[in-house]
């Protein structure tokens, strides 16, 4: 409804890069949710899935591509709604919560092999993540837990991705001087261009101020740092995966701690950003647990 030409754009790029991935991803989901529903025949179980819950499946997979498209579109449209305003508030609640920048703290204490595990955990593994987990679920949909998860995913995208992303529209520290004029994380983007692990960031960066200026849809193109959705797919994630197997949960926690330091040592991110990104989605997974809760009778 807000940009009918971008979606169908945007809907044509994910169905597309859906196509070319799913078969691996699928099967990927398939096993992962054989071993969530019986461990000791994880094979038996990913047939049975096959079977009982292939279409089911499929409708989820497909409903999470036509929503996420609306999520990029909108993200999109967030500066046509409500122009660029929070970077100047974010960045000074952020320092005062911290005494000082919080990306000077980080680039100060983290070891030098950090920028090389951030490479690629803020990259393919995040798309990988959020991908897996969605076909987990989509195979296992029957299960209330499952369920739930497809609820809390979609709400969190919608809160935090769509409704509190265009009401604090914002850039991030990366984007700063070229939206306000103002070299405030100047010393931040020249830490990152030391670093050769850093050089994705910088080509990423470059790639979405380009997209911006030009206006057309490409892929994971759109600017909006508060929340972050990085931050927030990640807790949702490890919230799910803790629910099912305690290493899982302690892996995914890791990989969420990384990610929400990440964001601030890569200035993609304000602290704040990832704060409240983590307390929305707890509030949203809180909100969605009786959908799992024991029914009388049942």
């Amino acid at each position: 409804m807000v940009s009918p030409a971008i979606y169908a754009q945007m809907a044509g790029i994910h169905i597309h890069v859906m196509v070319f991935h799913l078969p691996l991803l699928a099967f990927t989901g398939l096993v992962l949710a054989g071993l969530c529903i019986d461990r000791a025949r994880p094979l038996t179980a990913t047939l049975g899935l096959m079977r009982d819950r292939g279409m089911g499946a499929l409708f989820v997979i497909g409903f999470f591509v036509l929503t996420f498209t609306a999520y990029t579109t909108l993200k999109l449209n967030i500066p046509q709604f409500v122009p660029y305003y929070a970077d100047p508030m974010l960045a000074d609640l952020s320092q005062l919560i911290h005494g000082q920048p919080a990306w000077e703290i980080l680039h100060s204490i983290l070891p030098v092999w950090f920028p090389y595990v951030l490479e690629h955990a803020y990259g393919i593994l995040w798309l990988l993540q959020l991908l897996g987990m969605a076909l987990v679920a989509a195979f296992c949909s029957r299960s209330a837990y499952h369920l739930r998860y497809l609820w809390a995913l979609a709400l969190t995208t919608m809160i935090v991705g769509t409704v509190l992303a265009t009401t604090l529209s914002s850039v991030g520290p990366i984007f700063y001087s070229d939206f306000y004029g103002q070299g405030r994380f100047d010393q931040l983007v020249e830490l990152l261009r030391a670093h050769p692990a850093n050089q994705q960031i910088l080509i990423v960066s470059g790639y979405l101020l380009d997209n911006y200026r030009t206006g057309a849809p490409a892929l994971g193109t759109g600017i909006s740092a508060m929340p972050s959705m990085h931050v927030a797919i990640a807790t949702i994630n490890a919230l799910y995966l803790a629910g099912i197997n305690r290493w899982a949960g302690i892996a995914a926690w890791t990989y969420c701690a990384i990610i929400l330091i990440g964001s601030i040592y890569s200035g993609w991110h304000y602290s704040l950003d990832g704060y409240v990104s983590v307390i929305v989605v707890l509030a949203i997974w809180r909100a969605t647990r009786f959908i799992a809760a024991p029914r009388a009778g049942a």
